[in-house]
């Protein structure tokens, strides 16, 4: 168990992370807040046979507008965690999903606690170690053999393999906006990748 492990355990008295985290009002999110390749992350989601109850991170949420969508795909529940407070506050939970402050991007979950970690357009805004800490914490709280689903602009995506090691980093489609060029990057977790993790 990592040090980061026992201090979520301590602070929250819990191992179940999700249920540590505080309930917020609920309300349903329209649909048309999807992102980009929305319809392409639930395929991709729906493809791994996921076991019933299956854990859904939704790595720097902001408002939350994907997570519960990412929960119902995965057939489970979904933290959305965000480095910034404001964020979380606007995010509205679901019967299915949470939200926690990520104060610095430590994610408030134990080693391998998520079957699906999703990262839309945020670690383009990380740089040198703030980029390697977030790199870590993904892998940290991914299950062996878990689903890491990234979108990013296109701009570095050779730079995610090194950074993500023991990730086969797939581009799976590809979005021509007026001001970016975006990618779909996702891979499975191996499992021995994580024992050095």
């Amino acid at each position: 168990m990592s040090n980061l492990d026992e201090y979520h355990r301590h602070r929250h008295g819990l191992s179940d992370t999700l249920a540590a985290c505080p309930v917020p009002r609920l309300i349903a999110r329209p649909d048309d807040e999807a992102g980009p390749f929305a319809d392409r992350v639930d395929q991709l989601i729906a493809d791994c046979a996921l076991p019933t109850g299956a854990r859904v991170l939704d790595y720097g949420c902001g408002a939350g507008q994907e997570t519960d969508r990412l929960a119902r795909a995965a057939g489970g529940h979904a933290l959305g965690v965000d480095a910034s407070m404001p964020m979380i506050r606007e995010a509205a939970a679901t019967p299915r999903t949470r939200f926690a402050h990520a104060p610095n991007g430590v994610v408030p979950a134990g080693r391998h606690s998520f079957d699906v970690v999703h990262v839309s357009l945020m670690l383009d805004q990380l740089h040198g170690r703030n980029l390697t800490r977030a790199a870590g914490e993904l892998l940290r709280v991914l299950k062996p053999g878990g689903l890491l689903v990234l979108i990013k602009t296109a701009d570095d995506v050779a730079d995610y393999h090194a950074l993500l090691p023991g990730v086969t980093l797939k581009t799976e489609a590809q979005l021509e906006t007026s001001s970016d060029h975006l990618v779909l990057l996702a891979g499975r977790c191996e499992t021995r990748a994580l024992t050095t993790a």
